[in-house]
């Protein structure tokens, strides 16, 4: 029988908790991090962005201003939002080029980037192998080799034609389409993080359905749930960076004893988790995100060219599947 942890479900616990916490946080206890600070929490992209900045810099302008520009933002750069770029995309893939915004041009360049490094071990075009498996459907289903075979010549990153002349982007077969949702949070954690500097704001805090984006004076710890006991053993401790977190924990389903992830590996179509979690602390949100998916799928076995690029500014925490917790690498200092 299938087990499916339906993800939204599992957000609103989440954020249930984590507004628990914050309203304990409002109470007069100058002592507590989040005294004096104003909070709001939205929904988006089909998770909660919960962000909190010192009252005496809080305006509602200035919130409004910055959630039309999550939400402009999602409108073109969300596969699943009917009229945006990608969508437009995944409805011509085979036929023609599509004109496509300067930002989605970036966006999907960057996925490319990200895509190569890791040897394809990332891809952005690994939506229809995660279709396959019906993640989201009231019966989940594990494909067979053959099924497997059929949709594996849709993922190739490769594949994907630019022409930064003329703003267009080229999907040559159909079925093909770019699904930006490892690495969008984090995207978008570092267009907040701009656009508070570039209103003079350095403190702030937010979290983004579990990604985070800190500035603050003074560092807060940050916990890292245990994956198998649901509870918070082990964290660390930052004043500014990002923080992102890719595990099996919340999105899965299992059948005859064997746990299915919604992180999928590209190159093998396996759904197969290879360790129970991984966390990165580092100063970009778009690379915390990558790499924390990154290294979902490899585990102690990254390649030389993510190690080269990435390991001189990151903090790397991971649980393995024998419930052991490995902090890989911690070299990032914020």
């Amino acid at each position: 029988m299938n087990d499916l942890k339906k993800p939204q479900r599992t957000i609103v616990i989440f954020v249930l908790s984590l507004v628990m916490f914050f309203v304990s946080a409002c109470n007069p206890n100058r002592s507590d991090p989040f005294y004096n600070w104003t909070e709001r929490t939205f929904f988006t992209m089909n998770t909660f962005l919960t962000i909190q900045v010192p009252t005496e810099q809080y305006s509602d302008s200035m919130m409004e201003e910055l959630m039309s520009m999550v939400n402009q933002t999602d409108k073109k750069l969300n596969v699943y939002t009917i009229g945006s770029d990608l969508y437009r995309l995944q409805q011509n893939a085979g036929y023609v080029p599509i004109v496509v915004d300067p930002e989605t041009f970036f966006i999907i360049q960057k996925g490319i980037s990200f895509s190569d490094q890791s040897g394809g071990v990332f891809d952005i075009t690994v939506g229809p192998l995660i279709s396959l498996y019906c993640f989201h459907d009231p019966h989940p289903h594990v494909p067979t080799q053959e099924e497997l075979d059929r949709i594996l010549p849709l993922v190739s990153y490769k594949d994907i034609q630019m022409n930064e002349e003329e703003s267009t982007v080229f999907l040559p077969i159909q079925g093909m389409y770019i699904d930006l949702s490892g690495i969008l949070k984090g995207y978008i954690l570092d267009k907040i993080s701009d656009f508070f500097l570039n209103h003079g704001m350095d403190d702030y805090y937010v979290n983004f359905g579990g990604n985070l984006s800190i500035s603050r004076d003074e560092p807060l710890y940050i916990g890292i749930e245990n994956p198998f006991q649901k509870t918070t053993q082990k964290g660390f401790f930052l004043s500014r960076g990002f923080v992102s977190t890719s595990s099996s924990t919340h999105q899965y389903f299992e059948q005859n004893g064997v746990r299915y992830s919604h992180i999928v590996h590209p190159l093998t179509g396996s759904a197969q988790p290879v360790i129970a979690s991984s966390t990165v602390a580092t100063w970009s949100g778009i690379e915390s995100d990558f790499l924390s998916t990154y290294f979902f799928l490899t585990g102690t076995h990254p390649n030389h060219e993510v190690r080269s690029l990435y390991f001189a500014q990151s903090s790397i925490f991971l649980y393995h599947l024998t419930e052991a917790f490995e902090v890989y690498a911690e070299n990032y200092s914020s």
